[in-house]
């Protein structure tokens, strides 16, 4: 239950980042290519970002352990 809840904040941080970033809430194209080159860091773990398919990269399905600091946009995604 608690992954859920962790996912939902991170999705609201990602959306408001990728709306600041296109500057246009009809502009969808920009949104998914937003959605594919960020990073962040949040409530499910660090140093994630999706791949080609819209599947979380990077997602642990472990206990996460120390303190949380937030969500942090950390950059473009890695390329492959």
């Amino acid at each position: 239950m608690a992954w859920y809840v962790g996912s939902a904040y991170d999705d609201v941080y990602i959306t408001a980042e990728c709306l600041k970033q296109t500057e246009d809430d009809q502009e969808a194209d920009g949104f998914r290519d937003c959605l594919y080159d960020i990073t962040w860091s949040g409530a499910i773990g660090s140093n994630n970002s999706f791949d080609e398919n819209g599947e979380v990269v990077g997602l642990s399905t472990g206990e996460r352990t120390g303190d949380n600091q937030g969500y942090e946009v950390l950059g473009p995604a890695p390329l492959e």
